[in-house]
């Protein structure tokens, strides 16, 4: 016979309830002293028992930390899976397990044997189950950080660079890249051994999935934010960003239409960037987009004034020489402080 769990003192079976306790107090400071039953909860009814997305959020990543990601097994090269995809799983490592693949190709299953019986079966022996599914706190954990660590790629540039000699990769897919090099890495250990053209394959097909796990993440969340059921999932604004700063180079720098639409890299005639002859609708269409935007969150005095400050700094930040200028921008993309900002430009150059 199986013992009866006990956790932090309290016995889990034990009716002695305490005098003057009421009988759901009871019941209560029984379950949070066993944090294994509170586990179990999270596992099998998450969102039935946290409403507030806040509190199931903080649940979750609080088990994803203590599950960690999984050490995989260098002879199998492939993580543990669980039998199917409806919840995460506390009792994937019951039973006894045995790997076995499908003879040409790569994915590994994972056959259970003698596992625990689901709730309900009533066949009377221990099932055999066949984990083929990926578990959800790993598909969890590389979700969460390839959210945070990634960004969308130019899949095909990134190979023209890797194709080269001495690649060099261009600063805003550099750690995008190297995110997936840790992916492939992890899932694939003989990664490193694999003929180059190989690599480049994977690494290609992966920036290119990544970007569609970008676009549906962001999309889902866009839409609980201001979707409409039955239309087009479409912002206020395309490019709000693009639209601000075509109102800056403007209203600040005071660029011309043509200069703009070159600096934003839109199609433009060079004979016409000097006396800016053609009327650039589409470059006149985003000033007045994003100055209603800055207007709208600033009002049109604090636009006026913001104005004035940017030109302020820019007048400022020009008058420093070119030691003094790499100095603060140094200073300000890696937020240290004037001193540090100043070493490291004397150190590094």
């Amino acid at each position: 016979m199986a013992q009866r769990p006990e956790s932090n003192g309290f016995d889990l079976f034990d009716d002695n309830m305490p005098e003057g306790w009421e009988p759901i107090d009871w019941v209560a400071a029984k379950f949070w002293a066993n944090p294994e039953l509170h586990r179990e909860m999270l596992y099998e009814s998450g969102a039935h028992e946290h409403s507030r997305l806040q509190e199931l959020a903080n649940g979750w990543l609080t088990e994803l930390a203590e599950v960690g990601l999984l050490e995989l097994d260098p002879d199998q090269e492939a993580p543990l899976k669980q039998a199917d995809n409806s919840r995460p799983t506390l009792h994937t490592r019951e039973g006894e397990l045995y790997t076995v693949r499908v003879e040409g190709h790569r994915q590994l299953f994972w056959v259970q044997v003698n596992a625990r019986p689901l709730y309900g079966d009533r066949r009377g022996y221990k099932p055999i189950r066949v984990l083929d599914k990926p578990l959800r706190t790993q598909t969890a954990i590389i979700s969460l950080l390839t959210t945070l660590e990634a960004s969308p790629i130019d899949a095909e540039r990134l190979r023209e660079e890797l194709s080269q000699e001495n690649p060099l990769i261009h600063s805003v897919q550099y750690y995008s890249y190297k995110y997936v090099l840790s992916l492939l890495r992890y899932y694939r250990p003989t990664f490193d051994e694999l003929p180059h053209q190989d690599q480049l394959d994977l690494i290609v097909e992966t920036c290119n999935r990544m970007n569609s796990f970008f676009t549906a993440s962001r999309q889902l969340v866009e839409f609980l934010e201001y979707g409409v059921p039955s239309r087009d999932l479409r912002p206020a604004i395309e490019n709000a960003n693009r639209d601000v700063n075509a109102t800056v180079l403007r209203d600040v720098e005071g660029l011309s239409l043509s200069q703009i639409a070159k600096r934003l890299g839109l199609s433009t005639d060079e004979t016409d960037e000097q006396n800016d002859k053609r009327d650039y609708p589409q470059v006149r269409q985003m000033i007045k987009r994003g100055k209603k935007l800055l207007e709208g969150a600033l009002g049109e005095d604090g636009w006026r004034k913001q104005i004035e400050v940017m030109k302020a700094d820019r007048d400022w930040f020009r008058s420093l020489n070119t030691a003094q200028q790499r100095t603060y921008t140094t200073l300000d993309r890696n937020r240290m402080t004037e001193e540090e900002a100043r070493q490291y430009v004397a150190r590094y150059g």
